[in-house]
């Protein structure tokens, strides 16, 4: 191997080093303590962030609440499935789930949330609102109507 066939890579390490590490509110558990060329490259947050970094994909997960009291997140369905997987939220509080199906690639096609009878298509590039009060502190599942598909309500 010569040198020349090296350039590449020693560039691409000079590089992530000299990046500087994305700023964090101080979750130890949150997945954007990592440089920041890697947390642009994995947009998805950690199942545990508190949604107060820079991170974009965190920020989705823990929107602003709404003059009403109630809280919004966006969730998209990708090749990936529903994305943030999983999202923190208050027992009580009202809350609007604005879903967008971006791909035609899976069965997510419709999102249900057994436990509160709902059952909602999903049309493709299209935002759709689904409104719920959780009830009790737990988690609450949501998924696709083949239930292969899911992710989570985590309540406080």
């Amino acid at each position: 191997m010569s040198l020349r066939s090296l350039l590449p890579f020693v560039t691409l390490l000079a590089l992530v080093v000299a990046l500087p590490a994305f700023p964090c509110s101080g979750n130890p558990n949150c997945g954007c303590n990592k440089k920041a060329s890697a947390a642009a490259a994995d947009p998805k947050p950690a199942p545990a962030c508190d949604g107060k970094c820079d991170h974009a994909a965190c920020a989705k997960a823990t929107a602003a609440a709404p003059a009403d009291g109630s809280k919004v997140v966006e969730l998209t369905v990708t090749d990936k499935g529903f994305e943030p997987a999983s999202v923190k939220v208050a027992k009580g509080v009202p809350l609007k789930l604005v879903v967008t199906r971006k791909t035609d690639h899976t069965c997510a096609k419709q999102i249900v949330v057994k436990d509160y009878g709902i059952n909602t298509e999903l049309p493709l590039n299209k935002a759709v609102e689904v409104t719920l009060t959780p009830k009790a502190a737990g988690s609450i599942r949501y998924a696709c109507s083949m239930n292969m598909i899911a992710g989570v309500l985590v309540v406080e």
